[in-house]
């Protein structure tokens, strides 16, 4: 709303609706699809899955919109890639506070960010291989529907199902 309210031209960008759609997924749908999952995955999985499952509840029908296309790959290319890229941005920032009298300390980070970002790059080809779900009026209208069926499911327990008889 600050945001907004500040700079009302930003409502039209297309950076500005990603953004707040996947935080409005996240903070309505993260809590009900963790506790879900966390009934068939451990914690440490659970946790970044529910959050890109709740961000791309509410983008995947902007850029079915937007694109024509959505990529469901992106769940599971964020849940592997996210922690890689948060140890190769710390472990870059560790030479800057090591002396540079410790050069051999200073080539393995190196060595070390080298052979992590190759990999990076190489994970992130491989999910951009995934071909991507296009849509044409009728299929967006069914990913509404889909999307909207699966947001009464969150949102309104049933009491039938037992995830929630679970979590209560």
């Amino acid at each position: 709303m600050i945001n907004a309210s500040v700079i009302p031209g930003n409502i039209n960008e297309l950076s500005f609706q990603y953004s707040y759609t996947a935080l409005a997924g996240i903070i309505l749908f993260y809590k009900p699809i963790y506790r879900i999952l966390l009934r068939h995955f451990p914690p440490y999985l659970s946790a970044p899955l529910s959050c890109s499952i709740s961000a791309q509840i509410f983008t995947s029908v902007l850029s079915a919109y937007i694109f024509k296309e959505v990529f469901p790959s992106g769940i599971p290319a964020s849940v592997i890639l996210t922690p890689l890229i948060t140890v190769f941005m710390w472990s870059s920032l560790i030479p800057v506070f090591i002396p540079f009298s410790h050069l051999l300390s200073f080539e393995g980070f190196k060595i070390f960010n080298n052979i992590l970002s190759d990999f990076i790059i190489n994970t992130a080809s491989f999910f951009s291989e995934v071909p991507g779900i296009s849509f044409n009026r009728f299929s967006f209208i069914l990913l509404i529907i889909f999307n909207l069926s699966v947001i009464i499911v969150l949102i309104v327990p049933n009491p039938g199902l037992k995830a929630f008889k679970r979590y209560r």
